[in-house]
């Protein structure tokens, strides 16, 4: 992957766990009442990577081995431990040798100034039902719970469901369909950094706006 495509892939990223945080599910249509709760078992961040501290390097979390210059999966699966699979620890990639849930899932990591500010589980909508149920195991009942439809560029309706935990420092964001309606994700994300980076873009519009 050269490197305009690999900038490209890590603006995209960016983009899309910022608009996940900050809209919530695309295109979402007639949500019933939401149920908020007081989120009392807020992690301090994802897989054992805390937020706010350094992301491991090699020597904590090996690198995938590689065949070529392409993932060895079956090399990969063998391990004992995770491994990470990206271009750098500075900015984006995949943990793989993740705990099984009964399910397929992957795992990616945004990474900020060597930090992990988001990491975003992806699998199919049909497991959303069992994911929903292991993160209320996990963290507790959601502080917000909506259902409601979304459509794709068909026009098709496809039932949804969003769960929310909001902590003081950290935040989930889980979808049934996030972004396009065959796929569910789980934004975990360390709140005071994107707090920031949303504040920073409304004083740059504030400042936009102030010069026209």
């Amino acid at each position: 992957m050269g490197k305009v495509s690999k900038s490209i892939a890590r603006v995209s990223f960016a983009l899309l766990c910022a608009a996940a945080l900050a809209a919530g599910p695309a295109k979402a249509k007639k949500p019933q009442k939401g149920h908020e709760r007081t989120w009392t078992k807020e992690p301090d961040g994802f897989l054992g990577f805390k937020f706010g501290e350094p992301f491991p390097d090699s020597g904590t979390l090996p690198d995938c081995p590689k065949d070529g210059s392409h993932t060895d999966y079956s090399a990969v699966f063998k391990m004992s431990s995770m491994c990470f699979d990206g271009y750098g620890r500075s900015s984006y990639g995949t943990i793989w040798n993740t705990p099984k849930l009964g399910f397929g899932y992957e795992v990616n990591v945004m990474i900020s100034d060597g930090k992990p500010v988001t990491f975003v589980l992806a699998t199919k909508p049909e497991n959303f039902s069992q994911l929903a149920d292991v993160l209320i195991q996990r963290y507790g009942p959601p502080s917000q719970s909506k259902t409601g439809t979304v459509q794709n560029g068909a026009g098709a309706t496809f039932d949804n469901q969003s769960l929310k935990w909001i902590g003081k420092k950290v935040t989930i964001n889980a979808e049934m369909r996030s972004g396009t309606v065959d796929q569910s994700k789980v934004f975990i994300s360390d709140r005071a950094y994107w707090d920031a980076r949303q504040s920073e873009q409304d004083q740059a519009a504030k400042s936009g706006a102030d010069q026209l």
